[in-house]
């Protein structure tokens, strides 16, 4: 698990903040590193991870649209550890250039970079030898195994923890090249847009500095085969027309996704449905189905997906293994296009319909209670 530092020096005033998870043993190394990064804090904060006791990266904080980049890495050995950099804009791109990822590190501990434009960098210290870079990433790369040390500028939350699990947030900056998809939308780690409380995990959709915001996290891990379970705490038949929420789906890639996905009336999904289930991709006949979601404030939503068939099930209430007359809905898909395991990630998102603002003025919620993950097995889940 990762050390978290936080460090700024702003006027005489020094902030530090310094989580160490139970089982991370304070030694002199990182208790130098820590000091080092405190004093060495550049005057805006970047956000600062250690996956190894003694690594540690620094970014000396560059102007707006600077392609001059420059640091410090600490605890490494420079002849096998490299920096590589990535430049958000409307994903993450390697820098300076897919032909050349790598930047060297002196025996100082300094490094010097260049890279083209961004609203966001990341910095990763990593061994050649156990990390390829890739030329361009929608997740965040400081999440990517392999990284021994990362920092992140301007700095902001990557991950949240709920339910036993890391997720990853999603991010994109706010202006206009900087849009994901769906929607295209801006996408923020903002508390107020992403948080994870004692009654849930919380996503909104919400503005954030004049510019409407969404949500999403996915799991930093590949689960599997198995059988994948949200206790959802939101009436998801009140969403805004241009508002989508989709509290369970599988993504490996656009052709490898299972979905439960909901809209506001005549938004993503025609009248009078207002929910789906879907295996990717959708135009091949058989690879959805609609339904409507009725007005229950507590819900459970459920795939499970093997190598033969995926189950989609939603039901009223968290009861375990529901009554069969609280199964909402329960739909198995045989078709050709089951995606394999490896590869894929769960996310749970709530987004706005072609990038559209609320036509109700106000943003919307989605509040999951928990998530849980059971391998294969036997489910003993009544059908209908």
């Amino acid at each position: 698990m990762p050390t978290y530092i936080l460090a700024s020096i702003h006027g005489v005033t020094i902030w530090f903040l310094l989580t160490v998870w139970s089982h991370y043993a304070w030694h002199p190394i990182a208790l130098f590193n820590a000091l080092t990064l405190l004093f060495l804090a550049p005057c805006k904060a970047a956000l600062s991870g250690q996956n190894t006791a003694a690594a540690a990266v620094t970014l000396n904080p560059p102007a707006a649209g600077a392609t001059q980049l420059s640091g410090n890495a600490y605890g490494i050995d420079p002849n096998t550890t490299k920096v590589v950099i990535y430049a958000l804009t409307n994903q993450w791109y390697v820098q300076p250039r897919v032909d050349a990822p790598f930047t060297d590190i002196s025996t100082n501990g300094s490094w010097e970079s260049s890279t083209n434009a961004w609203s966001s960098l990341i910095v990763l210290l990593v061994n050649p030898d156990n990390y390829t870079p890739a030329a361009t990433e929608i997740t965040n790369p400081a999440l990517d195994p392999g990284v021994l040390a990362w920092t992140i500028y301007p700095s902001q939350p990557i991950s949240v923890d709920f339910s036993g699990y890391t997720w990853g947030i999603k991010v994109a900056g706010s202006v206009a090249s900087a849009r994901f998809d769906p929607g295209p939308n801006f996408w923020s780690s903002d508390p107020s847009v992403v948080k994870a409380a004692a009654d849930g995990l919380h996503l909104k959709v919400t503005q954030v500095n004049g510019a409407w915001q969404c949500g999403e996290v996915y799991l930093t891990q590949s689960l599997g085969y198995g059988t994948y379970t949200v206790q959802v705490s939101t009436r998801l038949d009140q969403l805004d027309h241009n508002s989508v929420a989709a509290p369970l789906f599988i993504y490996a890639a656009p052709n490898q996704e299972l979905d439960n996905e909901y809209s506001g009336a005549g938004g993503l999904i025609p009248s009078p449905y207002n929910a789906q289930f879907v295996v990717q991709p959708y135009t091949v006949p058989g690879n959805i189905v609609y339904y409507v979601q009725p007005s229950t404030a507590q819900f459970t939503s459920q795939i499970e997906w093997y190598a033969d068939h995926v189950t989609f099930t939603a039901w009223n209430g968290w009861s375990k293994v529901p009554a069969p007359t609280d199964i909402i809905y329960q739909w198995t898909y045989t078709g050709n296009d089951i995606p394999p395991p490896g590869q894929e990630r769960v996310h749970i998102n709530l987004w706005r319909l072609n990038g559209s603002a609320p036509v109700s003025g106000v943003g919307n919620e989605m509040v999951i209670n928990s998530f849980t993950f059971q391998g294969p097995g036997v489910i003993n889940l009544p059908t209908v």
